[in-house]
């Protein structure tokens, strides 16, 4: 299964990319927003990438590579997790390399993932959790009409230091409805490319 567009598309992650996983995250920032212990080592990426097939096999979490369209060049990491199908409920998570930030590839990826969350799983309510210091993914957030519901206080702990988590909420109804007045609003923050290439997405 691929989700995809003429710009980037998304493909199971598997072991044949741990090195471009490594590549892409073994950056101490950024592991330290994605729950990521730094410095990496092959031995935690084969564990994660191994677990993470199998629950994608299961339909229990899907975790996706992140790629350049008509390449196999890997740009980031998207995860749809902890999904409640009783409730309808679920949890993304997602993250482009540093040197691939600024070109919209991240916010068309999320996109891709509530698209499939709410489409094809049918899901009404996805949750979010962010370092409230993480302030270029509450901005991605915010542009999609993600709400913010609160403070999970101390909830994360990283490199001997508690943290505090914000978690938004992104639900099916209001997030359509804020793609469809952003499509017809000029000058909208959300570009009419991206929302193009929502429009296009495929699923294969």
């Amino acid at each position: 299964m691929e989700l995809g567009n003429r710009i980037i598309y998304l493909k199971k992650l598997t072991l044949k990319y741990k090195r471009d996983f490594k590549v892409l995250f073994n950056d101490q920032e950024m592991c330290s927003y994605l729950s990521i212990p730094y410095p990496i080592t092959v031995s935690w990426i084969d564990e994660y990438i191994t677990e993470s097939m199998d629950l994608f096999d299961r339909g229990e979490k899907y975790t996706w590579g992140i790629f350049k369209a008509g390449t196999e060049q890997m740009i980031g990491v998207g995860v749809l997790r902890d999904i409640d199908y009783k409730n309808r409920v679920a949890r993304i998570g997602y993250s482009t390399g540093r040197k691939y930030w600024n070109n919209g590839y991240t916010m068309m990826a999320v996109k891709f993932m509530l698209h499939y969350a709410f489409k094809e799983l049918e899901l009404n309510r996805i949750e979010v959790r962010v370092d409230k210091n993480d302030d270029r993914s509450i901005k991605l957030l915010e542009n999609i009409g993600g709400e913010r519901e609160g403070i999970l206080r101390q909830a994360f702990f990283y490199n001997g230091k508690y943290r505090d988590i914000d978690i938004y909420s992104i639900l099916k109804n209001e997030y359509y409805e804020i793609i469809k007045e952003k499509k017809n609003k000029r000058g909208s923050i959300i570009t009419r490319s991206e929302i193009t290439a929502m429009e296009n997405m495929i699923s294969i």
